[in-house]
This record gives structure tokens, sequence and C-alpha cells, in this order.
């Protein structure tokens, strides 16, 4: 259910009403074909031929007119959610959401009232108002809008975006563009062939992008934590509390996650999503080099540190060692003390970064971290704690960077956890955990992380 959508009703000459224009607005506008005529590279269509490009010229020609915006608003008419208790009613308590919305024809717009002849014109295309085997017309109309040229290189464009490079090229984005239109077999459309296209392009793989400042994009912050939960093992943390005071087994709980992430599932603000594709941050090189970042307009300076917040506290308070050997209690205990105003309710696991340490350390995985404050050093002048570090970031490295830690960041990094990271020299168990707490939280809060190429 979108904007409008549901409840949208045929004209009224009684009332003066007519059928809601905003969803047929942003159906074309945004979901399908965009603004301004496109070429199959992304670039200005000013001669009509999209398969010629570029064009000469500084005009844009828009893809619509007001008239189709009206002729689509008659189409999107009669529906409603499934088992409401009356026509267009809005209320927490009727409809059912997670079914397919239901068409009601006495509730379509069929042009009687107005004398009209039942039909309209979308994009230069006449078609009935009652076309179909439901007799909705929308079928026809989601076909006259997939087949129009724009819809190629608009929606490869997006998908560029959140899977590759926010800057694409025009020859990456018109090879992708040709996928789209035929996949090899004569079939439009197949995401399957799109998606393969754009991961094993020449542009999405080759290693010289690595080193291109204006290469790649930075990470949707939900996308940025789910990638670092997968990473650390996370699993639901049983034994919580509902609201109905059940017992919740089996569950992930992350309420309101646009409080520190600036972003949900299905929490978009408006139907123009968390942030704009065209969006240019406020900065020289960006600017100068007409480059866009759509993820950099979530990540505003408050979401940064709620972001880090974020990280710290997932690593710490819900990590299963912590819960065990820290905290004394069985993870049952801890999982009854949430509830749903919990703000976050999981489990990350180190097991593995512990036995990567231990074994590096010492050469075997019985928790004890004896040599952790060894200061005696092999052949090469390091100390087990230094070979042990140096074993956890090539586990951290490939992991979480993909194996492109730099070797400066590498440096520091290292220099941080064996001078300056949390120690405990009293209990050595807690002292390796929390370095392996704080050499995550540094790579999963860096650029390196945040910046996907």
């Amino acid at each position: 259910v979108y904007l409008s959508h549901q409840g949208n009703r045929k004209a009224d000459p009684a009332t003066g009403a007519r059928p809601d224009e905003n969803f047929a607005r942003e159906v074309i506008q945004l979901f399908s074909v965009g603004l301004y005529e496109l070429n199959l590279d992304g670039s200005p269509n000013r001669d009509g031929d999209s398969n010629s490009y570029p064009d000469p010229g500084n005009d844009l020609v828009p893809t619509y007119t007001q008239n189709d915006i009206e002729e689509l608003a008659k189409v999107m008419t009669g529906w409603d959610l499934a088992r409401n208790s009356r026509f267009g009613r809005l209320s927490n308590k009727d409809g059912d959401y997670t079914q397919p919305m239901v068409f009601h024809p006495e509730h379509h717009e069929d042009e009687a009232a107005a004398g009209g002849d039942g039909s309209v014109t979308l994009l230069g295309q006449t078609f009935a108002l009652n076309a179909g085997s439901d007799q909705s017309g929308l079928d026809r109309a989601l076909d006259v809008l997939f087949n129009h040229p724009n819809v190629a290189p608009y929606v490869s464009r997006h998908l560029i975006q959140r899977l590759v490079s926010s800057n694409p090229s025009s020859a990456y984005l018109a090879r992708v563009a040709q996928v789209f239109n035929n996949n090899g077999n004569g079939v439009k459309g197949d995401l399957r062939a799109v998606v393969r296209a754009i991961l094993l392009d020449p542009e999405a793989r080759d290693d010289r992008h690595l080193i291109d400042p204006s290469y790649g994009k930075a990470k949707e912050p939900m996308l940025a934590y789910t990638q670092l939960l997968r990473a650390v093992h996370t699993t639901p943390l049983n034994g919580w509390n509902s609201q109905g005071g059940v017992a919740m087994n089996g569950v992930y709980w992350i309420r309101a996650p646009q409080r520190r992430l600036g972003q949900g599932p299905l929490r978009s603000p408006s139907v123009f999503n968390f942030s704009s594709p065209d969006h240019i941050p406020r900065d020289n090189r960006f600017v100068a080099h007409n480059l866009v970042a759509p993820e950099l307009q979530i990540q505003t300076d408050q979401i940064l540190i709620e972001y880090n917040n974020l990280i710290y506290s997932t690593l710490h308070r819900f990590e299963k060692n912590y819960v065990l050997h820290l905290a004394g209690e069985t993870l049952a205990e801890y999982g009854s003390s949430f509830h749903t105003y919990s703000e976050k309710i999981l489990l990350t696991n180190f097991d593995t970064e512990l036995d990567i340490f231990e074994q590096a350390l010492e050469g075997d995985s019985n928790r004890d971290f004896a040599a952790i404050n060894d200061r005696s050093t092999d052949s090469q002048g390091d100390t087990p704690k230094a070979n042990a570090v140096d074993a956890l970031l090539d586990h951290l490295d490939l992991l979480l960077l993909g194996g492109q830690m730099s070797s400066d960041y590498r440096s520091a990094l290292k220099h941080y956890l064996l001078e300056s990271a949390g120690t405990n020299h009293r209990n050595s168990f807690t002292e390796a955990r929390a370095l392996i707490r704080d050499a995550i939280t540094m790579i999963v809060t860096s650029s390196s992380y945040m910046i996907q190429k």
C-alpha cells in the first residue's frame, strides 16, 4: 500500500471528487520511467532515439504530461485491502496487509458519469479502462510503463547504485540496460540476468577500481550493521518477553532501528526513500566532479554517533562470552531480562575469533590465554600477543574488508591493539575478548569498511 492508492475511487460529479493522482504520479516518476527521456546509457535523450548517444544540446525532454497522470489515476481506482470492513477504510484493526489488494469494480473509474468512452491514453498508448481478465486495466497500464524505453536505463542505474557503484560509467550502464532489454533469449526484464550482468561486468570486477577514489559506494547504515551481525555469527537471544508476557524464541528484535541507523526495513519516511539517488554531498571534490553519494545523505553527524554506539553495545553486552563468562548468567537468565521495549535483543559470538587468537598466541584453544602478557620474543622480535594480533587481523581483514586492509591502517590498528586497547592483566580471558571486541569495532566504524569497492 503506497500513498493514497488504497481505497482510491472513481470520479463523483455530485461532489466534484476525482481519482487521486498521487500514486499514479509516483509510479511514473519514481518507480518506472523517471522524469526525463533517457538514452540507453542514461544520458538525456533529445533526438527520440534512445539507442544513439550522446545527443547534442542542453534541453531535457519530459517523459510524461499531466494528462498521463490523470489517465493513470483512473486506472488506479477500485483497489482496497483484503477483508476490509468498508471500502477505503484505513485502520490498524481493519483489512489484511499480508494479502494482495482486492479489486472492486463498482469503485473503478469507467467514465460513465462524465460521458467518456471508457478508455485512457497513457504515454501514447490507448486501452480500455476495463482491459484484462479482471477488468481493472491494471496489467495493461503496467505493460505500457514496462515497455517504455526509459525503464531499462532508469532501473539499471538504480540497481548498479545499490549493488556496485554510486557513479557508474555511461558504458557500464548501457551494457546493463542492453541486458535488461534482452537477456539473450528475447526476454525483457529478466532480473537474474540483469544482476548477473551488473556483478560480472568488467567495471565491477577490475582491480584497478580499488584505487579510484570516485569508484564504489558508501554502505547504507542498515546494511553495514547487518553485515556485521552475519560476520559475528549472530543468533536470536531466546527467552525475552513479548508485550503480552510470552517468552519469545528464535526471534531477532531491533526496536525502531531508524533512531540509530537513520533507516529500517519498511520505515522510509516518504515515497522518496531514505536518500536521493542524485544526492551530491557538500564537499568540494563531490561538487567539482559532479559525483553522487546517495547513502551519505543518511549518514548525518548524529547517525554516525548513534551507529558507533550501537556497534559498541552490540559487540559488548550482547556477545555470548560476555554473558556466560563475565556477566555470570546463563543465556536463558540473560534473555529473560529483556522485553519489547529493549532497543535490541540478539546474541553475537566471538568463539571463532577467540580460537584464532589463542591458537596463534599459544597453540591451543582452552580459553586461558596464559601467554597474553608474555613479554618474550621470537626470532622476528614479536611477542606471542603480537603474533596473535596479526592472526586476528588476517582473519578480520578477509571477513570484514575482503582482504583490502591497507598496510598503513593495519599498522595503526595493530599498534592500538597492542598498546592502547582495553587491557585487564588480572583476567587474561577478559583482555583477549576486549581486544577482539575493539578490533572489530575499529574496523566496522572505519571508512575502509563503510565504503564498498
